[in-house]
C-alpha cells in the first residue's frame, strides 16, 4: 500500500509540474517560459523540478510520451481477426481522438515543437520514432512475407498523421474530417498511386 501512495504521490506531482509548464507555454509562448517560471507557478523548487524533467523541454515532450504510451497499450489490445490496415486505421484515429480530448495539450505542444528549436526537436524525433514503432509492430506482425521495408512505411504513417494535423487540427475542423482525412490517407497508402496513372 505505500507503494501504491508514493507512486500515486509521484504522478502528481509530476503532472503538477507538467499542467504548470503547459499552462505557461501557452500563455507566454514555449521560449518566454523559464524553469523559473514554471517553479513558482507549480510552487516547487527547481531541484523537486528535476527530479521529474530534465528540461523544460521534456516537459513539453510529456504529451507526445503519454501519448505513445497510451497507443501502444490500444494497439496490443486490437482484436487479431482485424487486418493490418484497420489496426492501423484503428490506432490513427484512437490518436485523433485523444489529442481532441486533450486540445488544450495537443495545440500547446505543437507550438511548442515549432517554437523550441533543438533540443525540443530531440526529445520530439524520439516521441515519433516510438509512434512508428507502434505501426512498425502491427506491419510486422500482419505480413505474409518479407516484401516490403516496415519502418519506412511506419514512418510515412506518422508523416500522413502530422500533416492531417497540421492541416486540420488549428482550423478546428470537425473530427469527422480529420478521420474521413486520415483513413483516405491510408487507404491511398495501401492502395499506392498506381491505379492513377494506369
Amino acid at each position: 500500500m505505500i507503494v501504491g501512495r508514493a507512486a500515486k504521490k509521484k504522478y502528481q506531482m509530476e503532472q503538477k509540474i507538467f499542467e504548470a509548464g503547459m499552462s505557461l507555454f501557452q500563455e507566454k509562448g514555449f521560449i518566454n517560459t523559464t524553469l523559473q517560471d514554471i517553479c513558482e507557478k507549480a510552487g516547487v523548487s527547481k531541484g523537486t523540478i528535476f527530479n521529474y524533467f530534465s528540461s523544460k523541454e521534456d516537459i513539453l515532450a510529456k504529451f507526445g510520451r503519454n501519448q505513445a504510451i497510451v497507443l501502444k497499450q490500444f494497439a496490443d489490445k486490437l482484436s487479431p481477426s482485424m487486418s493490418t490496415k484497420e489496426k492501423i486505421i484503428a490506432v490513427l484515429l484512437e490518436d485523433i481522438r485523444l489529442v481532441k480530448k486533450s486540445e488544450f495539450d495537443a495545440k500547446t505542444a505543437l507550438k511548442g515543437i515549432s517554437e523550441g528549436g533543438e533540443a525540443v526537436y530531440q526529445f520530439e524525433l524520439k516521441n515519433r520514432k516510438d509512434l512508428s514503432n507502434i505501426y512498425k509492430d502491427l506491419l510486422i506482425a500482419g505480413q505474409k512475407s518479407k516484401t516490403f521495408n516496415e519502418s519506412l512505411i511506419a514512418d510515412l504513417i506518422v508523416t500522413v498523421y502530422f500533416h492531417v494535423l497540421d492541416t486540420h487540427f488549428y482550423r478546428h475542423n470537425r473530427l469527422a474530417e480529420i478521420e474521413e482525412s486520415l483513413i483516405e490517407s491510408v487507404n491511398i497508402l495501401f492502395n499506392g498511386i498506381k491505379d492513377a496513372f494506369n
